[in-house]
């Protein structure tokens, strides 16, 4: 089983198989072999070149060139538009670890802090609930001091009423007017 190696890259977050730049030495060899055996066999083969290329067949050529230069264009403009994504997404991966690193640390500092966040919300709940029997309590004293003003109040007015009908004691004097019957 092949070792394969790899290293971690940190613009990109991955690891990234590490490439052997040394070519192996049967693949010089074989490359050798392969050229020397074509050179052979068309030195050997007597072929003769200028009986393949006629005038029509330079005119289809030129024209196969011309395509093939166009497509090497349109290849080329592609390969622009590939090189020019990669930098945006090479971009777009920095922008990402950055905010992966203030993620981090933004998590650590929430993380200290809810734990005082929670204490806060405890010690507000309780003064919460101390001050609903507060509230309960001044509003009962309100409530007994309201009655306790209307009922001087009533007395007071009892009184006077008393010294101006002094001789019904519990009947309270209401003046009436007397009917006119002379109309």
């Amino acid at each position: 089983m092949a070792r394969i190696k790899y290293y971690y890259d940190q613009d990109t977050l991955s690891y990234k198989k590490i490439k052997n730049q040394k070519p192996r030495i049967f693949e010089l060899i074989s490359g050798f072999l392969i050229s020397i055996t074509v050179a052979i066999a068309l030195s050997t083969s007597g072929i003769n070149l200028y009986e393949i290329f006629t005038p029509q067949q330079s005119e289809e050529i030129t024209s196969h060139i011309n395509q093939l230069d166009k497509i090497s264009n349109e290849l080329q403009g592609i390969k622009e538009f590939i090189d020019n994504q990669k930098k945006m997404l090479e971009e777009q991966s920095l922008v990402l670890t950055k905010l992966r690193s203030e993620n981090n640390k933004l998590t650590q500092v929430i993380g200290m802090n809810k734990q005082k966040v929670d204490a806060l919300f405890k010690i507000q709940d309780e003064k919460a609930v101390q001050k609903i029997w507060i509230d309960r309590l001044v509003g009962f004293l309100i409530g007994l001091a309201s009655s306790f003003l209307v009922a001087i109040l009533f007395r007071f007015l009892d009184t006077q009423q008393s010294v101006k009908n002094p001789n019904k004691e519990d009947e309270v004097y209401y003046k009436q007017s007397k009917p006119d019957y002379t109309k």
